[in-house]
Parts: C-alpha cells; sequence; structure tokens
C-alpha cells in the first residue's frame, strides 16, 4: 500500500504549507566578555594556593647565573598535575605550568621553583586569553658534556695544549629517558667482547653553550659513559633564539666509570 500522498508531501503536511528558504543575515548579539578576567587571573596567582600557585626563579639561559651582574628574575606560575599519565619518555614527569601574559615564557626556559626543584618548559607555549600554557618537566640529572681533545702544537712543534677531556657544556639540568625500544647487545668488527646498544634520550636546553654540542661528545650517567649518536633541533625556533635540543646517546663499551 502507497503511503505518500498524491500531492507527494509527507503524510499530515497540510496542502497549504510551504517551507521558507534559509536567507543569512548579520547577528546583532554581543557576547560580554567579563572586563577583569585577565587581572582576575593575575590577582589569583598572587594568592597562595597550596598545591598550585608557586614562585620561581625564570631562566632564558641556565649560565646566567654565572654572570657577576646576575639579578634573579622571579614569576608567579600555576604548577598542577594533568589528567592523563604515561611512563614512556619519561612523560609522567609532565604538569601544566601556567603564567600571566605579561611574563613571555618560551619552550626550553627553565624554571626554579621556590623548594629548589627544577623544571624545564618543554611544550609549545599556548596563548590563552588571561595566562600562557605550557607544560613543565622535572629536571632528573645534570650532565658535563664533553669532548676528546687531540694536542695542539704551536708551528714550532711545541706544546699548546695537551690532549683530554674539554668541557663543552658544564654541569647542564637535563631530562633524559631511555629508549622505548628494545635493549639489543651485539659484536662489531674489530672491537673486543659486546657492544650495548643501549640508547638514551636526553632533552637539553638550547643556549649558547648546548648549540656547540656535536655527535660523538660524550658524558657520563650512572657510572656509564655515553656518546651522542645524533642530534635534532626540531623543537628550536626557526630563528635559533631559544628551544631544546634533542639528543639520542649510546652507551660506550668499557668498564664501569666509578
Amino acid at each position: 500500500m502507497d503511503r505518500q500522498p498524491k500531492s507527494g508531501k509527507p503524510p499530515g503536511i497540510d496542502e497549504a504549507y510551504t517551507i521558507t528558504p534559509f536567507t543569512p543575515r548579520g547577528s546583532t548579539k554581543n557576547f560580554w566578555v567579563p572586563p577583569t578576567i585577565q587581572t582576575d587571573f593575575e590577582n589569583y596567582l598572587m594568592t597562595d594556593v597550596p598545591g598550585s600557585n608557586y614562585t620561581f626563579e625564570w631562566l632564558r639561559n641556565w649560565y646566567d647565573r654565572e654572570a657577576a651582574d646576575y639579578e634573579p628574575h622571579f614569576i608567579r606560575g600555576m604548577y598542577y598535575p594533568i589528567n592523563w599519565k604515561s611512563k614512556i619518555g619519561n612523560s609522567d614527569a609532565n604538569s601544566n605550568f601556567r603564567t600571566i601574559l605579561q611574563n613571555d615564557i618560551r619552550k626550553g626556559d627553565i624554571v626554579v621553583r621556590e623548594d629548589g626543584v627544577i623544571f624545564m618548559l618543554n611544550w609549545q607555549v599556548q596563548r590563552h586569553i588571561n595566562n600562557l600554557s605550557t607544560q613543565a618537566i622535572d629536571c632528573n640529572a645534570y650532565i658535563d658534556f664533553y669532548r676528546e681533545v687531540d694536542e695542539v702544537l704551536d708551528e714550532r712543534g711545541y706544546l699548546l695544549e695537551e690532549a683530554g677531556k674539554k668541557v663543552i657544556v658544564p654541569n647542564l639540568p637535563c631530562v633524559y629517558s631511555e629508549y622505548a625500544g628494545r635493549p639489543d647487545y651485539a659484536t662489531n668488527y674489530n672491537t673486543p667482547g659486546i657492544t650495548p646498544d643501549h640508547l638514551l634520550t636526553v632533552q637539553v636546553q638550547f643556549n649558547s653553550f648546548t648549540e656547540n654540542l656535536c655527535i660523538g661528545d660524550k658524558f657520563t650517567l650512572m657510572h656509564s659513559t655515553y656518546h651522542i649518536v645524533h642530534l635534532i633541533d626540531r623543537e628550536v625556533d626557526i630563528d635559533r633564539l631559544f628551544g631544546i635540543i634533542n639528543i639520542t646517546a649510546r652507551r660506550s663499551a668499557g668498564e664501569e666509570v666509578t
């Protein structure tokens, strides 16, 4: 049985029914934005809220502290947990960080909380209506990066500098984690014993010291020596003013360092 009326209209629709076509037009609605929305957040940050609001020492370059005329710059910030966590890549050490719009924080900046804990801002900074937001990760090691250099002679053959270790980046707070893939141990040609293919990933602040790092530079961590096998600057600003250098390092074969 055909349920469609002869007129072609749906059942129950009057013969005189017509559909008005949509015609767009300009809106006359004004949305109200609280005029104090920015200063409200500023005032909130200046409130002592346990487990949320802290005072931080803000460092564009970690080595600014070594200048004779250094004066610390302090900012207020919100530091609070992230709802999701993961153990891969040490990401469970990340937490949210927010501060006022006037504090022009950038990825790679280091902030030292009032209790002495050191964090690195490791996410692209987002600008909201009344705050700047990013993520802060706990730095979990101080690392000295060094380079093994040859002796330096003058044109007459006199020794100017002895061969040895040259520190390239001294005592820098970093974030390191173990590569999430499966560790491998293999034999290499003309190398005695078994070479551990144990990889670490290290994040360091991009600054006037770390920009001089090269493949082959070394560091010591947890009684083992590692050498850099890869450097990537994908998280460094296009003008090379700030950011994070990501390092991949492999454990060097040999006895344990004490």
